[in-house]
């Protein structure tokens, strides 16, 4: 379109080598300026023009329509999840309490006569007298080293007596009971109803639910003895009864204690991922995103925490994503005791296949409590968290209970992908309405064309591992003039085939719909001379095959894939014969100017001889416009000039050319307006036939069809000194 500036600025491309700089004075000038050839490539983009074997042109043009990308069709949300637990268990070890109430003791505690007998016969053989109502004193027992106080869940107290005296010994009632300053409550109480002589009876008694103190009392608050019956015996005053209490299996549900290294949360959990998400993924590349833990615990105790999600490899070793931290105690009783960690995700391989990691789980398992060993095992859109918490030896008292407890805050956050698997649903992508730009016809302001033929296709390039099913709701073309005309289609929809995936990278598929005359009014689309394309358009995806979402389809082969790089464009193409029918087209073309940049200031005045042998099959009408830097009008150069077209033979072939002249001249006042201009506007019209013509023909264009042109120029010139 710039070339058509030859019919007017070549005015203005002067020569200059006739400089002098020692002298000044005007001269006249006649000759031929510029020769030169326009070809219908210096009128329409060079670019979009190709030729045909006959020599017939073509013009080819393509724009894209609209495109889906892989991050606009997988965006996930960030995902939140929490996990709280208390403590499962708390454990202290076994502990045994031994102590001893001798023959001397028992004397002792009864006194009167049975005191005087016992104390007196030790080392003597005497025969012992049947007894009864003997018992021990408080034993006072000190277990401050091992804890304070155990308030029990369960827990079970093995008593073991020894009868070390000369005599059977009945009916033994032992007790042990908390110090009165702790209360004084019965820890356990039972009856032994025969011990024999050197003989060991024992049982277990459970203390479930039992509140135990450090200071403990333990007591044999009855016992008989059948004597010696008539025998003599050896007296020794420092036989004993030995009794044995081993405190065991203690699950506490809140202690003040020296406690072991233990485990007190080991708890699995799956999290469903993207709840409100209509895919099913099986498993995702994780091209950018990461993982943010708030962890809270109210232990008075340093926590060791192990959180892991086997669903989450790492890119290098290939082991699951696992933390291990320490949740310090808090500061003052009663508080709460947080750290914050995080931990970028890129390159992870995310397997959203919820309990089927078997390298780490056990299939069997019934995880939801459905009666179903292997429900949930193969869940989609689902991972597991693993929560585990231990507390290490210390030395030192503390207070913990089962109802304390450690939470963990999550959060999945800013995932981008690199590759996903699954299946993508049948969702539904409203595309518009919205319009784009064509700049073939942008410098067409108004007339009429009438196309012999138009090939017109949509085309799409998909590098989607899915089928997406296209409707065509509006398809409008809207030209300079604010002409309008709507595409009218015997089909309306286009199928789009799935990308291939390759394993490591998408194939891309191409999938076409073209219009015709048959099928659709696409030349008077065309014909319209559109620069805006307007377009309603619904993509379902899925929407041409809308694979199975069978759970187990979808785990063993998932019908739907995505790459990052690889998304989906849909492009306009189209092809026209340049075999046209002209009514008064217009061109219009608008271009910076500065006079004296191009070192004409000097020109004075000057007559001018265009001359134009045309060798197109069109008359051609133009005039140019100089304008200021604020677009207002300053002069014409030549204004409706008529070009007249060549002669052509039956077949429409041009036979031969026609010559026009334009004369124009430019005087000094008006050389002076002209050098104040800032733009220039060129207006072209070309023409055939009127539209209503019923002798109308089309016209092809052949690449050798031009404008000859030849500039002659009369002028006045001042020579500098």
């Amino acid at each position: 379109m710039k070339k058509l500036l030859l019919f007017s600025l070549t005015i203005l491309l002067l020569v200059a080598c006739l400089k002098d700089n020692k002298t000044s004075w005007e001269t006249e000038i006649l000759t031929p300026i510029v020769k030169s050839n326009l070809t219908i490539s210096d009128i329409l983009n060079s670019d979009d023009v190709l030729e045909n074997p006959d020599s017939s042109l073509k013009l080819i043009y393509s724009t894209k329509l609209y495109s889906l990308t892989a991050d606009s069709l997988v965006v996930f949300p960030d995902t939140v999840f929490e996990f709280g637990a208390s403590l499962e268990s708390l454990e202290l070890p076994n502990d045994t309490i031994t102590y001893s109430l001798t023959l001397g003791e028992i004397a002792r505690a009864q006194g009167g006569l049975i005191r005087f007998l016992i104390l007196n016969s030790h080392g003597d053989s005497v025969p012992i007298p049947a007894l009864s109502g003997l018992s021990s004193g408080n034993i006072e027992i000190a277990l401050g080293s091992l804890f304070e106080s155990i308030e029990l869940d369960s827990g079970t107290a093995k008593v073991i007596i020894s009868n070390e005296l000369p005599m059977d010994i009945e009916n033994v009632d032992f007790m042990v009971s908390n110090s009165l300053p702790h209360g004084g409550d019965s820890i356990l109480r039972d009856v032994f109803p025969s011990i024999p002589v050197n003989e060991v009876r024992s049982k277990e008694i459970p203390i479930n639910g039992k509140t135990i103190y450090a200071n403990l009392i333990a007591k044999i608050v009855e016992l008989s003895t059948r004597g010696s019956i008539g025998n003599r015996v050896l007296i020794d005053t420092n036989d004993a009864l030995v009794a044995q209490i081993i405190i065991k299996d203690l699950k506490p549900l809140k202690a003040t204690a020296i406690w072991p290294e233990q485990n007190v949360i080991n708890q699995t959990k799956l999290v469903v991922f993207a709840p409100e998400s209509s895919y099913l993924f099986k498993d995702v590349l994780l091209r950018d995103g990461d993982i943010t833990f708030e962890i809270f615990s109210n232990l008075q105790d340093s926590v060791y925490i192990k959180y892991t999600v086997p669903n989450l490899i790492h890119p290098i070793t290939g082991m699951p994503f696992i933390i291990d931290t320490v949740v310090p105690p808090p500061a003052n009783e009663g508080e709460v005791s947080k750290i914050n960690v995080s931990y970028p995700l890129h390159d992870y391989y995310f397997l959203l296949n919820g309990y089927g990691i078997e390298d780490y789980y056990t299939p069997n398992i019934d995880y939801d409590g459905s009666g179903n060993p292997t429900d949930g095992e193969d869940a989609l859109n689902s991972y597991v968290t693993i929560l585990e918490a231990r507390i290490q030896y210390s030395g030192q008292l503390k207070e913990i209970a089962l109802d304390d407890s450690v939470y963990v805050n999550a959060s999945i956050k800013n995932l981008v992908t690199e590759f996903a698997r699954g299946h993508m649903g049948n969702t539904i992508k409203n595309i518009g309405p919205d319009s784009v730009y064509l700049t073939l016809f942008n410098k067409v302001k108004s007339g009429k064309i009438d196309l012999e033929e138009v090939f017109f296709e949509i085309e799409a390039n998909n590098g989607i591992g899915a089928t997406v099913l296209t409707t065509f709701n509006t398809l409008l073309s809207e030209n300079a003039e604010g002409n309008i005309v709507t595409l009218a289609m015997n089909e309306n929809t286009m199928n789009i085939n799935k990308a291939n995936d390759s394993g490591t990278l998408s194939n891309h598929v191409v999938s076409k719909k073209t219009f015709n005359t048959t099928n659709s009014n696409i030349s008077e689309f065309i014909s319209n001379l559109p620069n805006k394309i307007f377009f309603d358009i619904k993509a379902e995806i899925n929407g041409v095959d809308n694979p199975s979402t069978l759970v187990n389809s979808i785990i063993g082969n998932p019908p739907n894939f995505l790459y990052y790089e690889s998304g989906m464009n849909v492009n306009l193409n189209m092809e026209i014969p340049l075999s046209f029918i002209a009514d008064s087209l217009l061109l219009v073309d608008t271009v910076d100017f500065s006079f004296n940049s191009q070192g004409r200031g000097d020109i004075i005045s000057s007559d001018f001889t265009l001359v134009v042998e045309n060798g197109f099959p069109f008359d051609a009408v133009t005039t140019l416009y100089f304008m200021d830097a604020n677009d207002n009008l300053i002069d014409s150069l030549f204004k409706d000039q008529t070009i007249i077209r060549a002669d052509v033979d039956a077949s429409g072939r041009v036979s031969s050319t026609n010559q026009s002249e334009i004369k124009f001249s430019i005087n000094p006042e008006r050389m002076e307006l002209i050098k104040t201009a800032e733009k220039i506007i060129t207006k072209a019209g070309f023409h055939t036939f009127d539209a209503a013509d019923p002798s109308k023909k089309h016209y092809k264009i052949y690449s050798y069809y031009d404008f000859k042109i030849k500039l002659v120029g009369d002028f006045n010139y001042m020579l500098p000194n």
